[in-house]
């Protein structure tokens, strides 16, 4: 643990980087500075990540733990507030991929494996947004077999291996006695799992998971592979600053003609679909931008348009929110033993009976949403539906005679467009106009638009703030067709869709409980392991029991209930967690069925 001057140091550093990000997010103006590097860098975060298996079929869902540990400690304090995980292949190629929200005890979630995955080795990758500015090998890699049973293809594994380069990381501290009430059930018997730390010192209260797996389907010994090697941790490159409030987008603003930073660009991002937000930046005097996305789930699709006064072409890039680097080691040749190649089938036939008999899943990554329903302005004051009046000619018409708040002025020959309000500052900054929820910046071409072509105008008449940036007021278009009037999109704009957070949950100082599944395609059992359906379905489990987190104390033992599988065989449990100083506690168990 760190001492008092090294906790004052830490929270200090913390604190900066925390203000700094935080009013960065709204104004993009990103603290890449030296005088920032030289204190950032002294900071690392580690990640520890667990599964409930290590080997997969397609279509299935790979279930996950992870740990959170600031140099080396526990932090309630963290920096990245978003998790990313990836399952990659040896080549470093992204299969599946989501962001989490992430806490100071980590957090829990799924990746579906996707069908066209072929047989082979994989790794699930995972980070947070500030390790990219680290070397790739301090990020967290959890070895993994797939299995695909439609497909003969075999992955290509790529470099061999090297010891020198990775090795399993051995779990050699077992902190946690499991045990269950008798060594042997019969099919589809209730099982009691009792836990308890071990009398050892280093067995301390905290969290942990547990897994219950046939054997083969998950490996006893090792947690992940360690490629912790000497100057990694010191090769720091300032590019990224952590995710402090949730999903972060960043890139660079430049001239199209010299490719030389565009600073003071400012940016306008529209959130579109049913519950569609706005948010804005600067960028900085390097042309580097960072803000924080509203929250979201799911694939979400995102307009972005710069605007400057000065006529410079600029073009806006956006980074790339995942680490598109290689896997930093070679894996070898995929072999299976014959233990696990039984294992292996029959996986995949439950996997096969699980899609015969399970209506297929849809991924609620794609169409959850979280946040308010309510249009990021709230409720507008003035709001105008065109077809109650008659119909008027132009734009300037409309104005004058259906919303009088917006006033219609010509500067050397140019219309700009002001409104009115009890609020005098108001008339200080230009207005933020939106049509179909894309900004637009052509006054002249707002006023030539066809009033047959809208449906209603809403108007704003307060001062509107993202950040520094501020506007007067807003004045919302919405078209008859959703086709922004056949206006014209902002030069240099366009649209790209970006990932929010996939489902998962925080990790609090409670149990929770569990997930016990039958297949992957959706849950079939409640908490006794009891099938919802009765006796219809089969129970298609490869993994009896998974829960993500489990309290333990000291001269306290837990009891868990789960049902055994109906096939007969062994049968493995395995605990799991990260020690105060980042060491591994584990326990492991087995049991038969006959």
């Amino acid at each position: 643990m760190m001492n008092n001057k090294g906790n004052i140091k830490y929270y200090l550093i913390i604190s900066q980087i925390w203000y700094l990000c935080h009013t960065m997010s709204g104004l993009a103006q990103v603290p890449y500075d030296d005088i920032y590097r030289n204190e950032a860098e002294n900071y690392h975060e580690q990640i520890v990540l667990f599964t409930d298996r290590n080997m997969y079929a397609v279509n299935e869902r790979i279930f996950f733990r992870s740990f959170y540990r600031m140099n080396g400690d526990m932090a309630e304090d963290i920096l990245s507030k978003v998790l990313y995980v990836e399952l990659v292949t040896p080549s470093g190629r992204t299969v599946a991929k989501g962001k989490f929200r992430h806490g100071g005890k980590g957090c829990s979630g799924y990746l579906t494996i996707p069908v066209q995955a072929l047989t082979g080795k994989y790794y699930l990758r995972s980070y947070t947004r500030w390790m990219r500015n680290y070397d790739p090998r301090n990020y967290c890699y959890v070895p993994l077999t797939i299995i695909n049973p439609f497909k003969k293809d075999v992955l290509d594994m790529g470099d061999e291996s090297s010891a020198a380069d990775a090795e399993r990381f051995r779990m050699d501290l077992q902190g946690i006695q499991c045990q269950t009430s008798k060594s042997s059930y019969s099919p589809g018997e209730e099982v009691q799992l009792d836990l308890c730390l071990s009398p050892a010192e280093y067995s301390l209260p905290g969290e942990y998971c547990v897994t219950v797996v046939p054997a083969g389907l998950v490996d006893t010994l090792a947690a992940h592979v360690n490629l912790k090697v000497p100057g990694t941790d010191v090769n720091f490159s300032f590019d990224y600053l952590p995710d402090i409030r949730g999903v972060s987008i960043s890139g660079r603003v430049v001239q199209i003609e010299d490719q030389l930073p565009a600073p003071e660009t400012r940016l306008h991002f529209s959130l579109l679909g049913e519950n569609p937000g706005y948010f804005a930046a600067r960028s900085d005097e390097m042309g580097r931008f960072i803000l924080t996305v509203p929250d979201r789930s799911g694939i979400q699709e995102l307009f972005v348009a710069g605007e400057a006064s000065d006529g410079i072409k600029r073009e806006i890039r956006i980074d790339q929110d995942f680490a598109s680097v290689p896997v930093p080691f070679g894996t070898g040749p995929f072999l299976l033993s014959p233990e696990k190649t039984k294992a292996a089938t029959r996986m995949a036939l439950n996997m096969q009976l699980s899609m015969a008999y399970v209506q297929a899943d849809v991924d609620s990554a794609a169409s959850t949403e979280t946040g308010s329903m309510v249009p990021f302005y709230s409720i507008p004051p003035s709001k105008i539906i065109i077809e109650d009046y008659v119909d008027l000619p132009n734009m300037t018409e409309v104005f004058e005679n259906l919303v009088p708040e917006v006033l219609v002025y010509f500067r050397r020959g140019e219309p700009y467009l002001k409104i009115l309000s009890k609020n005098t500052d108001i008339i200080r900054f230009p207005p933020l106009i939106l049509i179909d929820q894309i900004p637009v910046f052509d006054q002249r071409a707002v006023l030539s638009m066809d009033p047959l072509k809208i449906e209603r105008i809403e108007v704003i008449d307060e001062v509107f703030v993202k950040g520094k940036m501020m506007f007067g007021g807003i004045i919302i278009f919405t078209s008859g067709k959703g086709d922004m009037a056949a206006i014209d999109l902002p030069e240099g704009s366009y649209f790209f869709d970006y990932q929010c957070f996939h489902p998962g949950r925080l990790i609090e100082s409670k149990d929770t409980t569990g997930i016990y599944q039958t297949s992957d395609a959706g849950s079939l059992t409640d908490r006794s392991g009891r099938l919802n359906n009765g006796d219809r379905i089969p129970d298609t489990r490869n993994t009896l029991l998974w829960i993500d987190n489990v309290c333990l104390d000291t001269d306290e033992k837990k009891t868990l209930h789960f049902r055994s599988a109906p096939e007969t065989g062994e049968y493995h449990i395995l605990v799991r967690g990260v020690s105060l100083q980042g060491d591994i506690l584990y326990g492991s168990g087995k049991f038969k069925v006959e």
